[in-house]
């Protein structure tokens, strides 16, 4: 089983400065298929203007390496679709170009079900697997609702309290498992710890982090 992701950005067109955001987007990728590179099957190419993919392993940091992409592209947002899997076409790791099979045929209807239904603007990544059974339908229903209560309450954040968890993340990725050594955190911040531990409670970010990863382990568990 492989886990395919295509990635979207939102409201392409509208975007001003698209050819800025397009060379950002593939810089953004180059450095995901290094820090990543152990669990990626194939390395994230842009396909299309608005629009990129790769290919993992497994599920083993899949929803940090998402959270890397979209907060480094910020103000930028991007859908995900991830597809579990196989594959049909012999796997190139230098580029997920020409990829094809039940993996990536899954992340497409999962980037069609976020078109058709996303939750009021909220929901940004869906997960479908192809020919699930009942059973897999069942968890691949909770991992979704799962996904869209991260997304919501990602939108809840101020802009503020959104750019201290991305600053967060994109420093010291998903941490322990949402722990963060707050002391490191107000040095790094050149805040007071009283200060980073009323921000991480007001923010959420060891629940949302730590959710993240809970479902990271069940998708391993489950698929690989």
């Amino acid at each position: 089983m492989y886990f395919a992701i295509i990635g979207d950005i939102i409201a392409s067109k509208t975007i001003s400065n698209r050819s800025e955001v397009q060379n950002h987007l593939k810089r953004i990728l180059d450095q995901v298929n290094e820090e990543y590179k152990s669990n990626i099957a194939s390395r994230f190419s842009i396909t299309l203007g608005d629009e990129f993919q790769g290919l993992l392993h497994s599920a083993a940091h899949l929803f940090e390496l998402l959270d890397t992409i979209q907060f480094q592209l910020y103000p930028t947002k991007i859908r995900f679709g991830i597809g579990v899997g196989d594959m049909n076409t012999e796997i190139i790791q230098e580029t997920s170009m020409g990829s094809d099979g039940p993996a990536y045929w899954s992340a497409r209807n999962a980037i069609e079900k976020i078109h058709e239904k996303n939750d009021y603007g909220n929901a940004k990544v869906c997960l479908q697997k192809y020919s699930a059974s009942i059973e897999e339908e069942v968890l691949l229903d909770a991992a979704n609702k799962t996904l869209k209560l991260c997304d919501r309450y990602a939108n809840s954040w101020t802009k503020s309290q959104y750019e201290f968890v991305r600053r967060i993340i994109l420093t010291y990725r998903y941490g322990d498992n949402g722990e963060y050594n707050q002391r490191e955190l107000a040095q790094e911040l050149d805040i007071s710890p009283q200060l980073v531990n009323s921000k991480v409670k007001n923010t959420g970010i060891s629940v949302y982090v730590n959710t993240k990863c809970g479902l990271e382990n069940v998708l391993k568990e489950k698929w690989g």
